[in-house]
């Protein structure tokens, strides 16, 4: 039996980060055939309280890794979420395959809807 039908029989409730995978994964064996290129999503996330340092975080990361633009923080999984999901790539539509790419979003931290 598939994972997934395993997993639905379960009860099992995926959390956002699977929905936004599973969507991720779709939509590129749609667009190029293949899961192996990147799919144009962070891979890392920098959450912590407010006045933690994820500012100073920031600016050291900015140069060595892909962040979203044009805005720091896109606020997506608090905020947005019903945006969808190509809004949220559309900050990362500069990415390049070399450099990881990610989110620091201390808004994130004391936010429910962020973590369910």
């Amino acid at each position: 039996m598939r994972l997934a039908k395993r997993v639905e029989e379960s009860g099992y409730t995926r959390s956002w980060i699977e929905r936004i995978s599973a969507t991720a994964t779709r939509r590129a064996r749609e667009e190029d055939g293949n899961t192996s290129s990147g799919n144009g999503l962070p891979s890392f996330f920098v959450i912590g309280p407010p006045r933690t340092g994820t500012t100073w975080l920031y600016e050291i990361l900015r140069e060595r890794t892909l962040l979203p633009a044009p805005t720091k923080e896109t606020r997506f999984f608090d905020k947005h979420f019903h945006r969808g999901i190509d809004w949220y790539r559309a900050h990362y539509a500069h990415a390049a395959p070399h450099r990881h790419i990610g989110e620091i979003a201390p808004t994130y931290f004391a936010s429910i809807e962020a973590v369910s």
